[in-house]
């Protein structure tokens, strides 16, 4: 379930943890698989009524959802590799989030 934060009371650390969890969500690799599937049921399928797109436009587009359906599956196995990397930055972050507010290492101070 997904902890729901109001804005106007949303702390720098809550701010910071919903942004790392959007990106671990948008990296992971199941969302790369769901959005394959997607596109290959989108695509055009024969018995499907035309409308006014002519036999050139269909294959077109049936092309165009198989191949991102392909990009998909291959960002999905890219990422695969590295949820783990996302998870453990997650669990520090739910542990400690006033870590992320503070410089890192190195920084020069302003």
């Amino acid at each position: 379930m997904t902890r729901r934060i109001p804005l106007a009371s949303a702390t720098p650390a809550d701010f910071a943890f919903r942004v790392l969890r959007d990106v671990w969500l948008d990296a992971d690799a199941a969302y790369w698989l769901r959005r394959a599937a997607a596109f290959e049921a989108a695509a055009p399928r024969p018995g499907d009524h035309p409308g006014r797109a002519t036999p050139q436009q269909i294959e077109e587009a049936r092309r165009r959802c198989q191949e991102t359906a392909a990009a998909c599956r291959a960002r999905a196995s890219l990422t695969a590799a590295s949820d783990q990397v996302f998870v453990d930055t997650l669990a520090a972050v739910a542990l400690s989030p006033d870590r992320l507010l503070e410089p890192a290492e190195g920084a020069a101070a302003a």
